[in-house]
């Protein structure tokens, strides 16, 4: 059963009139524009047949399932309509810039879930060529009287937050998205780690052919045309220095944080 139900089937042939109507002025417009659709979930799809694209609003492993459903239902959609011209017109999770976790979890509200969400959307829409694209669900932090996230009435699934901060989640999307060299570390928001004497998992977001991340000067390698780099980093007790570098042919960029590692016995 759906979590989010907008229409039932005695109301099916009215929207589908409505949506003829609809279809019908916009071509009358401009004949030379695609008319297009949004679904959190479709009560018949038969009305998807109103339209020339359809949009799927997707946030499995937020709302529902996890995020390896939205992988099967692009999937089986695909299967069962394969003449549907579709993009996914929402995806997204909420996250509280700066804060942040080792083992982010669903509703954690932390940047590392909303990265590990987003890394997995982007990778399955960019796979699958019958999928037109995405729009992020959303850009900026918004008011939203309904949400009740770790900020109360803001919607908090932007990839900036309400005052036009960048989280981690937008220097994801610009080494995807940007052909200007760019490297960046995760997370220029965290400054502290704490645990036990184990390895890290730091990542990297860069558009270069190479990276090579140096902790405290000494290298611990270089790694080639990732879609995100990583690292296992054994920090030391107290202060530590993050140097990544990007190259791509002659061009050379580089991003460093610092990070007190407080180790706990």
């Amino acid at each position: 059963e759906s979590v989010m139900r907008f229409a039932n089937q005695e109301q099916i042939p009215k929207i589908i009139n409505l949506l003829q109507e609809l279809s019908d002025i916009a071509k009358k417009e401009d004949p030379s524009r695609l008319t297009v659709q949004a679904h959190n979930h479709i009560v018949d799809y038969k009305l998807a047949e109103k339209s020339d694209v359809i949009g799927r609003n997707r946030y499995f492993g937020w709302y529902e399932g996890v995020f390896e459903d939205f992988n099967k239902a692009l999937d089986a959609e695909h299967s069962d309509h394969p003449e549907w011209k579709m993009i996914i017109s929402e995806y997204g999770v909420g996250s509280k810039l700066g804060y942040h976790v080792d083992n982010p979890i669903m509703f954690d509200f932390s940047e590392d879930y909303q990265l590990d969400f987003h890394e997995h959307y982007w990778k399955a829409i960019n796979e699958r060529p019958w999928v037109a694209g995405g729009a992020v669900w959303n850009m900026f932090d918004f008011g939203s009287f309904v949400k009740l996230g770790n900020i109360p009435r803001i919607n908090q699934k932007g990839l900036c937050d309400m005052s036009r901060n960048p989280k981690d989640a937008y220097y994801f999307y610009q080494s995807q998205w940007t052909d200007k060299l760019m490297v960046y570390i995760v997370s220029h928001t965290r400054e502290h780690y704490f645990g036990a004497a184990e390895p890290k998992n730091i990542r990297v977001y860069s558009n270069g052919d190479r990276v090579e991340l140096f902790l405290n000067d000494h290298s611990l390698g270089s790694k080639n045309d990732q879609y995100v780099y990583r690292w296992e980093v054994n920090f030391s007790p107290g202060q530590n220095n993050l140097r990544a570098v990007a190259y791509k042919d002659v061009q050379v960029i580089e991003d460093q944080i610092d990070i007190v590692f407080v180790l706990n016995d």
